[in-house]
């Protein structure tokens, strides 16, 4: 999203910083009290940055099929640039794996119900 100019303005990179921070330690905040809730939010956010995520590329995918790869995706995926032949297709790689990863990842902290999860700090 960088390459983009996601992280031109300096009020865009201020309000992420800051949002991330307290996002943060609203979230151990929430583990401490409930963790089961905390997975929830979590979940809920993921759910909506997917989503999120998912109408960028739909409402972008022209333009982002006309430019070039970009440099992070080239180093990221370690010079495998044979992967892709468009701009769009780092992103929608990168959006597929996220997502699946992380309803995989829920599902199976939620599956075993709030009764393997530590409830207390001392439990840890």
């Amino acid at each position: 999203m960088e390459e983009l100019g996601g992280s031109v303005e300096f009020r865009d990179r201020f309000i992420a910083t800051h949002l991330a921070f307290f996002y943060y330690w609203i979230v151990i905040a929430l583990y401490m009290a409930n963790p089961a809730a905390a997975y929830n939010f979590n979940m809920f956010i993921e759910r909506h940055a997917f989503v999120t995520y998912d109408e960028f590329l739909k409402s972008n995918e022209e333009e982002l099929k006309s430019l070039p790869v970009p440099s992070i995706a080239k180093e990221y995926y370690l010079g495998e640039t044979s992967l892709f032949r468009t701009g769009l297709e780092p992103f929608t790689k990168s959006s597929d794996v996220a997502q699946y990863q992380g309803d995989k990842t829920f599902a199976e902290v939620l599956a075993g119900g709030q009764r393997n999860m530590p409830t207390k700090l001392d439990n840890l």
